[in-house]
């Protein structure tokens, strides 16, 4: 006769209870961290984090939860994250305040560059370069990410906020009717209250899953750094000394 293996049992639903313990005593230390004024304390030596890039790793939709890594930049790949970096948990909403600013801050200052170093035709240097995201497109809309990385009210009865996709992975922008972001609404619902479509509803705002921590330098201005090493970016710095940090020596 054939008989079920109770032990098992017990154990993957003890597993599982752990689980949910763990990550709900980590939402409440990670939103009680992330919603407290910090200062960076300048005794701590952070010239370690210049190697290193933020790499997202998988979101949590009960618990508007994100884990991420730190991963040493140039050995590993933004899709597949590494083996020897640390593992960290933190709020959702922050997580996506800090590394859109991470990502602008690296674009804004790689545009830059390329035009100190063009000839007066900075759309022919940053066409070069492929930076085709340094060209100012004349037709964009008035949508701005950074207005919609927490819930926030468009409308009557209309918010857009960002969700945690069913897969762990992807966040998108969604359309709400409640201001914490938690009942769907119409998806034509942002269209009709502000005359454009709403943006990252199918592709993901993290699918460039990683950012570097140290800004790119110009390689013909290297002089006037005097010596000086660079240091990690601020938005590095802040979700480190935010995150729930999972590290081995």
């Amino acid at each position: 006769e054939n008989s079920f293996d109770w032990s098992s049992c017990h154990i993957i639903i003890f597993e599982t209870m752990l689980l949910r313990l763990t990550i709900t005593l980590c939402s409440a230390i990670v939103v009680a961290a992330a919603t407290t004024p910090r200062r960076l304390d300048d005794a701590v030596d952070m010239s370690w984090m210049t190697g290193y890039s933020i790499h997202y790793d998988h979101c949590f939709p009960e618990k508007n939860l994100v884990t991420f890594h730190f991963c040493p930049t140039g050995e590993s790949s933004c899709s597949k994250g590494c083996k020897n970096g640390g593992e960290y948990l933190i709020d959702l909403a922050y997580f996506l305040q800090l590394f859109n600013e991470a990502k602008l801050q690296a674009l804004e200052n790689r545009c830059e560059i390329i035009s100190a170093n063009c000839n007066n035709d900075d759309g022919r240097c940053f066409t070069q370069a492929g930076a085709y995201e340094c060209i100012a497109d004349e037709n964009q809309n008035e949508f701005n990410l950074e207005d919609y990385l927490e819930c926030k009210q468009v409308a009557e009865n209309v918010y857009v906020g960002p969700y945690c996709a069913e897969d762990n992975s992807g966040i998108y922008l969604g359309v709400f009717t409640n201001q914490y972001c938690t009942n769907k609404a119409q998806e034509n619902a942002f269209e009709y209250a502000m005359g454009y479509s709403l943006e990252y509803t199918s592709s993901s705002i993290v699918a460039d899953a990683c950012v570097e921590c140290k800004l790119e330098e110009d390689q013909n201005n290297n002089n006037n750094n005097n010596g000086q090493q660079q240091e990690a970016t601020e938005q590095c710095q802040e979700l480190y000394a935010a995150a729930a940090k999972c590290e081995k020596d």
